[in-house]
């Protein structure tokens, strides 16, 4: 222990550092911010900048001694740290929560993030919403005042949703503080855009607003070419020289297995009954190919209670055309699939009465 004091006293000795001048503790002192906290010696810097003569003069003596002695006072060891998040901290939110947890009871509800509060109601006309938004609003306000929080008047807007055009410009007289808040038509709350009909239209418009500015950065590294997308061909390879789109729909056809398929010989023709009415035409559609709303299908969807026909058998679409003796097409669905005057009428009964 006592070699190491002496290689101490030694190095002091070696190194013997030029003593403070009063004129560098004053520019030292002069650039302190002021507005800081004191630590615990209660001094503020606005107390050092105005020191005079005489203090600055003992100051000075105080600070060569400590560099010549090389040795630092107790006191000065003695610290406090106080850890206090700045804005846009993570834990801000929590503790801002925890702060105003006790928040009053409101007839509105309130949504609340970090230190933004939403409140809401909603009531069958105007008058009232803003009789209950006011008096919400005013237990809020004297609550941040117990708990020296200030509502800021500029940030805080009022808005309506509804869905009678003929108020779509009425404002609301909302007060906060005796002044009446802005009316918003267009809110942002939490990053989205809402309207009065809560259509959400704004929002999207400025959505691909933003998408677009993105998209157009892509052009400084790929220019679009000079040639129109809807001009290139939509094959990579050229057909072949006998190729015809008849006879690729053709062959499409035939590889498809589909039910009912031997009625369309020639899927490139016109299919009959294209001039019925919408129900005649969804019906014959529906035994065409098998599927529709008929009773064994209802039941499957949990629709119907029995899956039975009314002549005792499983109600399929092909029992209702082929073997139903109460309700069965004479001539089938070769013959309903022609859409003659027969079909139509029976298609039409069947339509009404199911």
């Amino acid at each position: 222990m006592s070699e190491l004091k002496i290689q101490r006293k030694q190095l002091r000795e070696e190194s013997n550092p030029e003593p403070f001048e009063v004129a560098e503790l004053e520019k030292v002192l002069q650039g302190l911010k002021c507005g800081k906290a004191a630590g615990y010696d209660n001094i503020s810097p606005e107390f050092m900048k105005h020191l005079g003569p005489r203090a600055l003069t003992w100051l000075t003596h105080f600070y060569t001694r400590i560099i010549h002695t090389n040795s630092i006072p107790k006191k000065w060891r003695t610290a406090k740290v106080i850890a206090v998040p700045k804005p846009g901290s993570v834990l801000a939110p929590t503790l801002f929560n925890l702060y105003t947890n006790d928040l009053p009871h409101t007839k509105s509800r309130k949504f609340i993030y970090a230190d933004d509060i939403c409140l809401a109601t909603q009531a069958p006309d105007f008058e009232s919403l803003e009789q209950v938004l006011t008096e919400d609003i005013e237990k809020v306000v004297q609550y941040c005042k117990t708990w020296r929080l200030k509502p800021s008047q500029a940030k805080t807007v009022s808005s309506v949703f509804h869905l009678q055009n003929a108020k779509a410009a009425k404002e609301q007289n909302i007060l906060l503080s005796g002044l009446k808040l802005k009316h918003a038509p267009n809110p942002t709350y939490l990053g989205v855009t809402l309207d009065r009909t809560l259509s959400f239209k704004e929002h999207l418009k400025g959505t691909a607003a933003k998408v677009k500015s993105r998209n157009n950065l892509l052009y400084i590294f790929k220019p679009p070419t000079a040639r129109l997308p809807s001009r290139r061909p939509i094959w990579k390879e050229p057909p072949p020289d006998d190729f015809t789109t008849k006879s690729a729909w053709e062959r499409e056809w035939e590889a498809k297995d589909v039910p009912n398929k031997h009625l369309v010989s020639d899927p490139t023709q016109q299919v009959p009954g294209t001039n019925l009415t919408r129900r005649q035409w969804s019906t014959l559609n529906r035994f065409r190919t098998g599927h529709g709303p008929c009773l064994a299908s209802l039941h499957r969807w949990g629709s119907s209670p029995s899956p039975l026909c009314a002549c005792g058998e499983e109600q399929t679409m092909e029992h209702i055309i082929e073997a139903c003796p109460l309700q069965r097409l004479k001539g089938r669905l070769d013959i309903l699939h022609t859409a003659d005057q027969e079909s139509t009428a029976w298609l039409e009964d069947f339509a009404f009465a199911k």
